[in-house]
Formats: C-alpha cells, structure tokens, sequence
C-alpha cells in the first residue's frame, strides 16, 4: 500500500509539472494506476514471505528474502509494465488531445512502477520478518481446490470461452458512440437533463442542442437577396425532413418581420425583399434599436459572414447523423445553390459533437487493433512464443468484448472518457495474465513432476495473489457503481469492477486451460517430461 500510495504520488506529480489537469471525468484513473502498481506490489511481497517461510532459521531482517524474491519478480513485472506502458501509449493515434496527453502521462507513470518496485524491496529490506504470515488463507484454498483441476475441464473451458467471446462480439454491435440528452455526467432523470429535454423539445430559437451552419463571403455578402433566400430554402428543407429540428434562427425571420412592420404590419409583406437596398434599410431599422454589439452575433463589419443555427431536440448520433444527411441533400439540389456565398457545416455544439464521435468510432477500431498488435510484439519478444501471445490476446478480447456488450446493455455509450477503459482493461489483464505465465514455466523449472503440477504450483502462489489484488479493487470501486450521484463515475465504477473481474478470471481460467491444451514450448521446453512414476523409475536406473 505505501509503495502504490508513492507511485500514485510520483504520477500526480508528474501531472501538476506538465499542467496536465486531471478531468473531473477521469477522477478513477489514479485509482485505477493504484491497482496495477497494488498489482505488482502484492507478487513481490508474497515472493518474500515465501522465501522467509523457507527459510530453515528465522531470519532478523527481510534482506535475503527480498533479494531472491526480487529477483523472480523483477523480469515478468518489467515485461508486464512495459507492455502495459505500450497499451497506453497506443492511444496517441487517437486525435483527440485530451487523449493524447492521457496517454502520454499514464505511459510515463507506468514505466514508473518499476524503480517503484525497487523503492518496495529497499524498504522491505529495513524492517524485520513478520511474526506471523500467510501466503494463502482457507477459503483461498478451498476455491483454489474446486477450480484447482481446470486442465482436467480445460476442452470444456476453452469452449465457453469460446462462446462468451462470439455472444460479447454479437451484442458489442450494439454500443452506441456518444449520448443523447443533457450531460452524461447526470442521471437521466436529474434536474439539469430533465430540464433540458424540456426546452430542447418545447421551445423554438432556444435549446441547449445547437449546429451552426456559417456563410462566408466577398465584401456585403450578407446584403445579398439571393443569400438570405438560399437560407431561407435551407431552413425550410430542414424543417420538412426533420421532426427533431426547430425553425432556425438567422437574419431571415428578421427581416421578413421588419419588412411587414414597414408596410403597417401587413402580413403579404412579411417576405425577403429582392434588393441590396431594401435588404439594408430592413437590417438598418433593427440595428437602430440595439446596442452597440449586439448585431455581431450576425455578421461583421464588412458583411462577409453570417451564421444559421439550427435548434435540435437531442444530439445523439442518429439525430446529428440525419441532420448532416438533410443537409447534404439540400446542397445535392443545384436548383437550390442561388448564391455564391459558401454554407459551411458543421458548427456549433453540435459540430463539436459529430467530430467527436466519428474520431471516436474511427480510433476505437484502430486502438483496438493496434493494442493487439503491440501486445503480441511484447509477449513474443519477452517468450519468443506466437502461441503464447494468441493466448493472452484470447482471455483479454474475451474480457473487453463482454465488457463492451454489458456497456450496451446498461445503455452505457462509448465516448471520451469511456474510450480509454479499453487500455486499462488490456493493461491488468497483461499483468495477471504475465504473472500467471511466468509462476507457471518457474514451477515447471523447479521441478514440478507435470504440466498439471505445474498449474497447480501457480494457482497457490501467483493465482492467490491475483485473487487478492482483484478482490481488494473491486471491493471499494463497488460503492461508486452503487452510490455516486453522478452517472458517469457510477459507470465507471461499475465498468472497472468487471473489467477487474474478468481479466481475474481469464487469468485464473482460461490461460492455464489453454495452457494445459497447447503447451507451448516457451514454458515446457521438454514437454515429454515423465510423470512421476517414470522419474522413479530411471532415477532407480541411473542410481540418482
């Protein structure tokens, strides 16, 4: 715990000198680097009480025990976080700069966990043994030993997993990018968002939901008749194809109105004059009754600009999606292009909005793939095994599909903040998944009579271990899920605990079954090893 609490201190550090400011949104991620640094923090502790257990006299301090222990845990963790660091650092390609600096920051404070380890063995190597220790506790073994025999089940496992990744696959189709109404942050029914949905659907020139449309121009522009009625044939193409919309608001309706109110108010001149001039006395006549300044959310000096801002009910994808339809298919009319003045679009909220969620649909696919290729560069660099690699790359798309189908289940949308959760679920499930390899080609070495033996050794020592870094992140991000006021830390809370939970369970499950499956040779080199009758045997033979 204290050396976690000094790594996140490192990484907030770190932030505060760059400037990096930590979004509101992103307030679980020093929770969530605290769990990966817990991570490694809990397999170099239970390497040291193993070598105290062995040790034959007590030892007065933690020195030798440290030592060894750092020394079986220091390579695995190194590739673990160098390949988490790569994982993060995959989501540079992402165009959004919010993105690009998370990733940057969270890469840096990954490679930090290393001398972070190092930091943990010089304080273990101050204090003294503990009196008493565990390495394991009842109940952990009692799970251990209904789950303990998985290779025996290893075709029926493996099959399941099979399974769950084509039904989390199936059902991933259907997370939708973005959200809808008011602020994801909210609930649904909260004030703010009720209150919004209210206006947004009541109210005409007024909304919270708004896309601009900007006219640009030569010098008087925006005095030009055939201007205002190309805008005006836009307004009401709009208004015909989309319930979701509201009229828009511009200097049309304006000047109509001007123009009536000059002929007594009647409603036969409430329409768009044909002339510079007429166009100019109306704009000059609401001008004379404003402030000074009030007329440049129009135009400028020059007349060269001018904006339409469409009012929409929502701004989920479907709705903003139909809007730039709409709006292609009027400037696919040639009949309608009046003017020589260019209709730029999308702008605005809404604009903003669209830009958004097609990068972040365009970089989900990319990061994803990418993340994979990353992963599979690391794992056969650090085993020089393909097998090995596909492996993982098996238990982790298993874990992030099912994660990605239950966000489209709870209506969860995939969006700025929710993007990155694929690189922290790659990243934990790489450290147990390292960590489980790795105890199980050390017990293999050390003698272990059978690949069997082998899996067992590794579910006592590096299994408990993952047990417990699992159960005790899980454990305080449930009352976030269950308890925050605030829809999107609830979410992730929820979210972080099951991506916790299955890459636990790929970890414990699917990686030693597929294991006792292929057995590859990166971790039996001999896989003809003899069972432990035979290895009597030609020991009786040779005299050993």
């Amino acid at each position: 715990m204290f050396t976690a609490t000094v790594a996140t201190i490192w990484g907030l550090g770190a932030m505060g000198v760059v400037g990096y400011n930590l979004d509101p949104l992103l307030i679980l991620l020093p929770a969530f680097i605290f769990a990966i640094v817990l991570s490694h923090g809990v397999q170099l502790t239970s390497r040291v009480f193993e070598n105290i257990a062995a040790c034959k006299q007590a030892p007065t301090n933690c020195r030798d025990s440290t030592r060894r222990g750092l020394r079986r845990v220091l390579i695995p963790s190194t590739a673990a976080i160098i390949t988490d660091a790569a994982g993060f650092g995959v989501l540079t390609l992402v165009a959004i700069p919010s993105i690009k600096g998370l990733a940057l920051i969270c890469a840096a404070w990954l490679l930090s966990i290393a001398p972070a380890l190092i930091f943990a063995s010089c304080v273990l190597c101050l204090v003294k043994p503990p009196r008493t220790h565990n390495t394991g506790s009842v109940l952990l073994n009692k799970v251990w030993q209904a789950i303990i025999n998985v290779e025996d089940h290893k075709y029926i496992v493996l099959a399941t997993t099979a399974i769950l990744l084509s039904v989390g696959l199936f059902y991933a189709r259907n997370l939708t990018v973005g959200d809808t109404k008011g602020s994801a942050i909210l609930w649904p029914d909260a004030k703010f968002n009720s209150d919004s949905a209210s206006i947004n659907t009541r109210f005409s020139f007024l909304g919270s939901d708004i896309m601009q449309v900007y006219i640009e121009g030569g010098k008087d522009t925006m005095l030009d008749p055939k201007v205002y009625h190309q805008t005006e044939a836009l307004d009401r193409y709009i208004y015909e194809h989309m319930s979701e919309v509201r009229p828009a608001q511009s200097l049309v309706p304006i000047i109509k109105l001007v123009n009536s109110v000059l002929y007594e108010g009647d409603p036969s001149y409430e329409v768009l004059p044909d002339t510079k001039e007429e166009i100019g006395c109306d704009i000059y006549m609401y001008r004379s009754r404003g402030e000074p300044g009030d007329f440049a959310a129009f135009t400028n000096t020059e007349w060269e600009i001018g904006n339409l801002s469409f009012f929409l009910e929502d701004h989920s994808v479907p709705t903003t999606n139909k809007l730039t339809e709409a709006l292609e298919g009027f400037f696919a009319h040639k009949n309608e292009i009046v003017s020589d003045a260019a209709f730029l679009y999308s702008g605005g909220q809404i604009g903003i909005i669209e830009a958004l969620n097609e990068e972040i649909t365009v970089s989900n696919i990319k990061v994803m793939i990418a993340i994979a290729i990353v992963i599979s560069l690391c794992i056969v660099v650090y085993y020089q095994s393909l097998i090995m690699s596909l492996i993982l790359l098996f238990s982790l798309a298993t874990a992030n599909s099912l994660t990605y189908a239950f966000m489209a289940w709870k209506g969860v949308g995939l969006n700025v903040s929710t993007l990155p959760l694929t690189a922290l679920g790659v990243g934990l499930g790489v450290d147990y998944g390292i960590y489980m390899l790795d105890r199980i080609k050390e017990e293999y070495a050390s003698g272990a009579k059978s690949v069997s033996d082998a899996i067992h050794g590794a579910f006592l020592t590096a299994g408990n271990a993952i047990f417990i870094t699992a159960v005790a992140m899980i454990a305080p991000l449930l009352p976030w899920g269950i308890m925050s006021p605030l829809r999107f830390q609830a979410e992730m809370g929820m979210l972080l605990s099951l991506v916790l939970f299955l890459n636990m369970l790929g970890s414990l499950l699917v990686v030693p079954a597929a294991i006792a499956v292929f057995k590859p040779r990166a971790l039996f080199p001999d896989k003809g090893k003899q069972t432990g009758i035979e290895l009597s045997v030609n020991n009786e033979h040779l005299g050993i």
